[in-house]
């Protein structure tokens, strides 16, 4: 139906297929493991390091744009917001961070390097 047709021309976009194969060269992986009963490396019962951890970018990163970071940490279970508040769990950290970095650190919140945030996901 419309859904089927609509996913299919989502991976049909040019655009759409470079992110793929920039998030799989960064070490995303599209398909599920089989874990045959045992946990998956990295992982507690088959559940991400960051699944349900919320999450906020300030800054450019090196390698990836906010909507790639953003897709990177939603495919692993977390979630990105906007807002630097105590609820959050992490700061990713770039290049000439805002004002958000120090509300993180007035927050005691941990902020990660892209690099740091790829390893926590892996």
């Amino acid at each position: 139906g419309e859904i089927a047709q609509a996913v299919y021309d989502w991976f049909q976009d040019p655009d759409h297929q470079a992110l793929i194969t920039k998030l799989q060269t960064l070490g995303l992986c599209f398909t599920q493991p089989e874990v045959m009963g045992q946990a998956s490396e990295g992982a507690i019962g088959g559940r991400s390091r960051i699944a349900d951890q919320k999450f906020v970018i300030t800054g450019t990163l090196p390698n990836l744009s906010r909507k790639e970071a953003q897709a990177l940490i939603e495919q692993a279970g977390g979630k990105v917001v906007s807002t630097v508040s105590s609820k959050i769990n992490y700061l990713v950290v770039g290049a000439e961070p805002g004002s958000k970095l120090a509300k993180a650190q007035q927050l005691g919140i941990p902020q990660l390097t892209e690099e740091e945030l790829r390893q926590l996901i892996e």
